[in-house]
């Protein structure tokens, strides 16, 4: 364990309410407070409109400001373009001339920021930048709990930009997952991307087997997926959500991928997936068609001496090395 020397840091987290943003932010921020005392101030932003809230005189921040001043807010930080502009606001007008701190990548005023906490992905884009540290992937938390040899994990995203999602295939995988380790307990999450279609088929799929349990995003979710995620000894999940392959790579257990044809071979996302597959740091499927309507699944596993994906830790440490200076 690591101390910086502050006494009780004062953290203001202006927060979008996306998801994939506020896991990242919320995994760093456990990070620094496993080694520094820290205080957690909230916010949550209304308006994501960049030029509504560039305006240094906003009287509601201005007036939040003067409420913190007897928290002397050490740190402004969040992620997603609709905070930015606000943790920029906040720092002006703070008293205490806070660190400005952005999580992943800003599209403006990229020198206001003291630090800017970016993907290894964008690093073309921030090249010529001095404040910026780098990670690999998706910043999750990081789960050494001891896994459970008869509970698989599936997670399922949707419709999105790098991969095509065909359902079908999908769909065919499960059932082949399933079938090879028909003793295990699986629990099948989708997510707000996933089509309506293959939630239905997974519906039918469940009720012939007893040991599926799905996860409907969009109906009540009864079962803790970061504590399935932390138990499940094998996980597979859909590369078009660069959060949850992270978040599988952060636990115990193996890693798997489903088989999903890219859009585009160039794409940074795609680029960055089969990296992690031609390094075998995660396992993966791969569907093939030997004859007319029929496929033949693969199954590859990742080098049994892969360590727990650890990039948060990595980036706490550069963080608040980098601030104590």
């Amino acid at each position: 364990m690591y101390s910086y020397g502050f006494n009780n840091m004062n953290i203001l987290w202006i927060r979008d309410g996306k998801l994939g943003h506020e896991k990242q932010v919320h995994a760093l921020l456990d990070e620094i407070c496993k080694t520094e005392e820290s205080n957690i101030y909230e916010r949550r932003i209304k308006k994501t409109s960049f030029l509504s809230e560039l305006n240094p005189l906003n009287k509601k921040i201005r007036m939040d400001c003067a409420s913190l001043a007897s928290s002397s807010i050490d740190i402004v930080i969040g992620a997603g373009h609709g905070t930015y502009s606000q943790i920029l606001t906040y720092k002006k007008n703070l008293s205490s001339d806070p660190r400005a701190i952005a999580v992943l990548t800003p599209s403006l005023r990229k020198k206001d920021f003291d630090y800017i906490c970016a993907p290894y992905h964008d690093h073309e884009k921030l090249i010529n930048y001095e404040n910026v540290i780098f990670f690999e992937g998706s910043l999750s938390k990081v789960s050494n709990m001891s896994i459970d040899d008869n509970i698989g994990f599936i997670g399922l995203g949707g419709k999105n930009n790098h991969y095509v999602f065909n359902e079908n295939s999908i769909f065919n995988q499960i059932q082949y997952i399933v079938s090879l380790f028909p003793d295990k307990k699986w629990f099948i999450f989708n997510s707000r991307r996933t089509p309506e279609s293959i939630n239905l088929k997974i519906k039918k799929l469940i009720s012939n087997h007893p040991n599926i349990n799905f996860e409907n995003f969009n109906s009540s979710i009864t079962t803790s997926y970061e504590k399935i995620l932390n138990l499940a000894s094998i996980k597979i999940v859909s590369p078009d959500s660069v959060n949850m392959v992270y978040e599988s790579l952060s636990t115990m257990g193996k890693s798997y991928l489903f088989d999903m044809e890219s859009k585009n071979p160039s794409n940074k996302i795609v680029n960055q997936i089969n990296k992690l597959k031609n390094n075998r740091q995660i396992g993966y499927l791969e569907e093939s068609l030997l004859v007319a309507d029929f496929q033949q699944t693969k199954i590859y596993s990742q080098n049994e001496h892969s360590d727990i994906f650890a990039e948060v830790e990595k980036l706490a440490y550069k963080l608040l090395q980098k601030i104590k200076k």
